[in-house]
């Protein structure tokens, strides 16, 4: 299954992120910041820089 994970970079986000990719669901998770993009590849999730409230990010 294919998953878009909103505040990955959370205490909550990061710990679903982990049960997903341990069960083999392909992740896409969003991030305001490059910075976090890093923890979120490194949680195996595909990252994704933008922002919600953004629409052109």
């Amino acid at each position: 299954m294919r998953v878009v994970i909103l505040g990955g970079t959370g205490l909550i986000g990061a710990a679903v992120i982990r049960e997903l990719i341990k069960h083999r669901h392909k992740v896409l998770a969003l991030s305001r910041s490059t910075r976090s993009m890093a923890m979120l590849k490194a949680l195996g999730a595909s990252p994704l820089c933008g922002d919600l409230r953004a629409p052109d990010t």
